[in-house]
């Protein structure tokens, strides 16, 4: 499911989440969080990846899993924009800036 979407002519950087297939869980030692789960209070745990495109190409990412939230859309929004969201765009721009800056592109010549 797409949480977050940031589109120019060229490129786009999207944000989508999928099921945790395997959380880890551990941390949560007093079992209040996976009370809260059962719930239905916060979320299954799962994973957001943050990809970015350049004219449809993958050229970024970073992924994070473990997420655990209100909702999936609460990762995207209010105080987290300035946690993980912001490092997983930071992160993904960066690495699809790496990608971009060590292509070779020639001049075609006829």
């Amino acid at each position: 499911m797409r949480i977050w979407d940031f589109s120019t002519e060229n490129t786009a950087v999207r944000m989508h989440v999928a099921p945790d297939e395997a959380p880890d869980m551990s941390w949560d030692e007093d079992g209040r969080c996976s009370a809260d789960i059962a719930a239905g209070k916060l979320t299954e745990p799962f994973v957001v990846v943050c990809t970015v495109y350049i004219n449809g190409i993958e050229v970024g990412s970073d992924v994070l899993g473990g997420c655990i939230y209100e909702s999936a859309e609460a990762f995207a929004n209010g105080d987290n924009r300035n946690g993980y969201f912001r490092d997983m765009v930071r992160q993904s721009v960066s690495e699809a800036r790496e990608v971009v800056a060590g292509l070779r592109i020639f001049p075609l010549r006829s």
